[in-house]
């Protein structure tokens, strides 16, 4: 089965002249399956290359895809135009089956289903095993899809289907990242040498803050074997001439055991990475004392969500770093030669003027 995988040309302006482009990580994880099934499959990476839905629609016709996936980590701003894509996708090739995913697509399935006839599936949370058994499904001349865990379809008579959530993967190691198919002279960042990759060692998040939707996304904390990763991390620096990496994790630092264990691990390697990661601040306190082990390990730059100044908002919102306490922080990193980075949210509910 010929399957093309598109990250739409959302064009960023953070993207075009500020960090640079990122590899559309969540399409190479989902692409690793795919690939070790035996289909074909191909990225389109048309954030990057700034390939407009009817330039996409032509690889499609050009590669003769059957399925497209479609999913952008900047799901909720991309949104627009990853419908503008699958109608394209639908206008040249009206019999290929088009699968969307990502964060706001699992949230407003029915939604987008109900509205857009060129959505054919979504798929709800993560992907792997999700889109291998419905690719294989497709494959097979299979065109009912009841029976696949974590999707909401049409059927043949136009109804939407929602079917039973998938049981979040438990063990992630199985699951390659097909780190292949990716065009590594498309993905430099932050003005380092050679290429900038993303990676992931843990999905969710044990915290519950209010604001965010990532930890109902991935359901429940999990983590690759710590070998597996430095092992990705060592195969992006020697094959693919990666230096800058992104660790795309919501919350890597929450068990500081295992944290220690990874970066002790990275720090034996001395591989030739600037890392860049995001971290509770107040993880970050707790580690006070390892920091010199967080800069031998390759940590550059951490970036923290503080999201307020008002220590009763971040009460509310479920959130444990009062501002001393980050101060604190911020000047203990630049003390080792790491930078931070803090966003602030205004406008949270229940906040006022006055707060913000």
């Amino acid at each position: 089965m010929r399957v093309l995988l598109v990250n739409p040309p959302l064009r960023s302006i953070t993207n075009r002249v500020g960090v640079g482009f990122q590899l559309p990580l969540g399409l190479v994880m989902v692409g690793g399956p795919l690939v070790d099934a035996g289909h074909q499959v191909t990225l389109c990476d048309a954030d990057a290359l700034g390939l407009s839905p009817r330039r996409i629609a032509a690889t499609v016709a050009r590669t003769q895809s059957s399925v497209v996936l479609v999913g952008h980590s900047g799901s909720t701003a991309a949104n627009p135009t990853s419908i503008e894509v699958m109608a394209a996708v639908k206008a040249a090739m009206p019999l290929a089956t088009t699968v969307y995913g990502g964060v706001y697509p699992t949230y407003a399935a029915d939604v987008l289903l109900e509205r857009y006839s060129q959505v054919d599936v979504i798929v709800r949370g993560e992907g792997e095993a999700t889109v291998a058994e419905l690719v294989s499904l497709i494959a097979s001349g299979g065109g009912d899809f009841e029976k696949v865990r974590g999707i909401t379809w049409r059927d043949l008579n136009g109804r939407i289907r929602r079917n039973p959530d998938r049981e979040p993967i438990v063990d992630l190691d199985p699951y390659r990242v097909a780190w292949e198919l990716a065009d590594w002279s498309l993905y430099k960042a932050f003005g380092t040498d050679g290429a900038a990759a993303g990676i992931q060692f843990s999905r969710g998040c044990p915290r519950t803050c209010t604001y965010c939707g990532q930890w109902a996304f991935w359901k429940r904390w999990r983590h690759r074997s710590i070998n597996r990763f430095v092992n990705d991390l060592q195969l992006l620096h020697d094959r693919y001439n990666v230096r800058s990496v992104w660790i795309a994790d919501e919350n890597w630092g929450d068990d500081p055991e295992l944290l220690h264990a990874v970066l002790a691990q990275l720090a034996e390697r001395q591989l030739d990475l600037a890392i860049y990661c995001s971290m509770c601040a107040s993880d970050v306190a707790r580690d006070i004392e390892h920091l010199a082990l967080y800069r031998k390990s390759g940590i550059r730059f951490i970036l923290m969500g503080v999201e307020s100044a008002n220590d009763e908002v971040l009460q509310r919102i479920g959130k444990d770093n009062p501002q001393e306490m980050v101060k604190t922080v911020a000047t203990e990193l630049r003390k080792n030669g790491i930078l931070s980075v803090v966003n602030y949210i205004f406008g949270i509910q229940s906040e006022t003027h006055r707060s913000m």
